[in-house]
């Protein structure tokens, strides 16, 4: 009987790890762990660069506001999120110095937001290592494997919002 229950306890094991490995083989689910390593590594490089507690909403709001200085509600709608939850952002990309408010010129009741210029200096490095990634990419896979795999996503992207609607970059 001790024998059964450890065979059912070793079987048991190993079935979950094969559930495992086919969860994580998954295409959604590869896509979500690839976007993971691909932040994780961009976090350490954005941090060994001096660009310590970056939001993680930091590159959507960013690459939002760059030049165009948007009203809390104007950002709000291109975040697709409600201006509750896009203050939430501002006021912590504020307190940790890349993104300041300031008063319309036209109508100083406006508030508008802009990068300061820390947070300028975090886009640009964020740029350069969102190259550098992909050029790593290159040297891991080849460079028609990487070519391919970015032919891909653009597809994907570019077929979905011919189906449907844009897509919004948000936060997650």
């Amino acid at each position: 009987m001790v024998n059964d229950f450890r065979i059912s306890r070793a079987h048991r094991a190993a079935m979950k790890a094969e559930h495992e490995r086919e969860d994580r083989e998954d295409f959604g689910i590869l896509l979500g762990l690839a976007f993971n390593a691909f932040a994780t590594e961009l976090r350490a490089f954005l941090a060994e660069a001096g660009f310590e507690k970056v939001p993680k909403s930091f590159g959507y709001v960013a690459r939002n506001i760059r030049g165009a200085h948007l009203t809390l509600t104007e950002l709000a709608e291109r975040l697709a999120m409600t201006s509750p939850g896009a203050l939430k952002i501002v006021q912590e990309m504020e307190s940790t110095g890349y993104l300041e408010r300031f008063a319309d010129p036209a109508d100083g009741r406006v508030k508008r937001h802009r990068l300061t210029k820390r947070g300028e200096s975090a886009l640009r490095a964020a740029r350069s290592f969102h190259e550098d990634f992909e050029a790593g990419l290159a040297k891991r896979v080849g460079k028609q494997k990487a070519k391919a795999l970015r032919e891909a996503l653009v597809d994907l992207v570019r077929s979905h919002e011919q189906s449907q609607k844009p897509l919004v970059i948000r936060p997650m």
